[in-house]
């Protein structure tokens, strides 16, 4: 009777033993799904990308927190079929504000639902983000999104929504003239980013004929002339300083010439008047921590401390300037004019004036560094009637074309000095996110493996290790 006894209590224990490990095995399952659900409704989120490519910025919050009027955001996108980056991006931006609404519209499937929003833009695809308030609207292209940096694959999802939120809700957009008909760059072709970095900063761009226009229109805010390879006619110039006197702003990036003959002498005088000197040369740089790889013509200037630069230099981040022209001074009346320099090339640098030189080293000709390259300058306008002029004379342009305004900090660069000209307007700028590998993307049939190994097979082992050492024990 005690042996039996003795059997049937083992037999019980081993089946508690058995009934015990299964449903602890059930109930870390039911916890994991449970957990898993609640956790992807949660509003709540902890971003662990390096560059928190999920979260969204102060600007932004900003933004969203400032908004007095409703803002749609029309995702189109295949059903499912959203980029998930930019899917978990959007998530936020609804999670941000009450102001906000975001909505997924299928183009293929749901024409009719597009069509609802009478958007009054052509052919829209999937792919696209509309941005609306009110009568104004923006549209986005998936291709806005993603971008090659010099520091790789950026994403500028963040910067590209904010922008376009700044745009449908802003009743203050200053309009900038980009001056034309001395050769500058395109604005079609080679500033076309740098337009859309203005238009997203919420600001107007158009382009400027002196001649046609008969001077500067009444609504300029800023007149930027790019990289011009003809001179102004004395008509013009004297335009331009009319403009001027009256408290006008204007930003000049001028280009190095492989030339000695004198090219842009009206634009020379007219920055006389300011004290800067824009005599043809370039600049070599031989400081190997200031120049890019092996180009000592691709230059990283220093910064002087200024409104500008400050909020780069404190982020070390910096500027690349692509054969850059050095800036010289002219005596001026410090009463009426502050000159002061924002980039400067090293002490090891130096500055070819004479472009007959073909020597790739320096010679007794050359000047020695380190060597102004942008100033900015204000200049008094109570004996003339008018407000306060401000100039930026940069002896580069190429900053801002398309294949360089992403580098570095050119963009940030630029739009802080659009700002200041107009009369310190800050630009936040938001700067792109680097896509890290510290992120998985699992699409399709991976992720339906994914999630088995989770929710079903790592919670077995628990299980599958209790037998194990029940089996062994019942067989010793």
């Amino acid at each position: 009777m005690a042996a039996d006894h003795s059997v049937q209590k083992i037999s019980r224990q081993k089946r508690l033993f058995f009934v015990s490990s299964v449903v602890t095995a059930v109930l870390i399952i039911v916890i994991v799904v449970f957990a898993t659900l609640i956790a992807y409704r949660a509003p709540w989120m902890y971003d662990m990308t390096a560059g928190k490519v999920f979260t969204l910025s102060d600007q932004t919050n900003q933004v969203v927190d400032e908004l007095t009027a409703p803002v749609e955001i029309i995702a189109i996108y295949p059903t499912g079929g959203a980029d998930p980056m930019i899917s978990s991006l959007l998530d936020q931006y609804r999670k941000a504000g009450n102001q906000l609404s975001v909505e997924f519209v299928d183009a293929e499937r749901e024409p009719a639902k597009l069509a609802q929003y009478n958007l009054g833009t052509a052919a829209l695809s999937n792919g696209t983000i509309i941005m609306r308030s009110g009568d104004k609207s923006k549209v986005l292209n998936a291709s806005d999104m993603f971008q090659r940096s010099s520091d790789g694959n950026a994403f500028t999802g963040e910067r590209q929504i904010t922008g376009a939120i700044r745009y449908v809700t802003s009743n203050d957009r200053p309009v900038v003239y980009f001056l034309e008909g001395h050769d500058e760059a395109s604005t079609l072709e080679n500033l076309s980013q740098a337009r859309s970095a203005l238009d997203l900063d919420s600001y107007e761009t158009k382009t400027l004929n002196l001649v046609k226009e008969n001077g500067v229109p009444q609504d300029a805010a800023l007149v930027i002339a790019a990289s011009p390879r003809k001179d102004l006619s004395a008509e013009e110039r004297k335009l331009l300083e009319d403009y001027l006197s009256k408290g006008g702003k204007a930003m000049f990036l001028l280009d190095a010439l492989s030339t000695n003959s004198v090219v842009l002498e009206q634009f020379n005088e007219l920055l006389h008047n300011f004290g800067v000197d824009i005599s043809n040369n370039f600049v070599i740089e031989n400081d190997p921590n200031s120049h890019l790889t092996n180009n000592n013509l691709y230059l990283i200037p220093g910064y002087v401390f200024h409104a500008i630069t400050q909020k780069l230099a404190d982020s070390k981040r910096y500027v690349v300037l692509p054969i850059a022209m050095g800036l010289h001074t002219l005596d001026f009346n410090e009463d009426e004019i502050r000159l002061e320099p924002l980039l400067a090339s090293t002490p090891k640098s130096w500055m070819r004036t004479d472009m007959t030189i073909g020597s790739g080293a320096k010679t007794d000709a050359d000047t020695a560094g380190p060597i102004p390259l942008a100033y900015a300058v204000t200049k008094s306008g109570a004996g003339y009637g008018g407000g306060d002029s401000r100039l930026i004379v940069l002896g580069n342009s190429t900053f801002i074309n398309n294949e360089n305004l992403e580098t570095y900090a050119n963009r940030d660069f630029f739009l802080n000095s659009v700002g200041w000209l107009v009369g310190e307007r800050t630009s936040d700028a938001i700067s792109p996110r680097i896509i890290g590998a510290d992120r998985l993307i699992v699409r399709g049939s991976d992720f339906t493996k994914l999630a088995a190994i989770s929710l079903f097979v790592l919670p077995m082992l628990p299980l599958l290790g209790a037998f194990a050492i029940w089996y062994l024990r019942r067989n010793r």
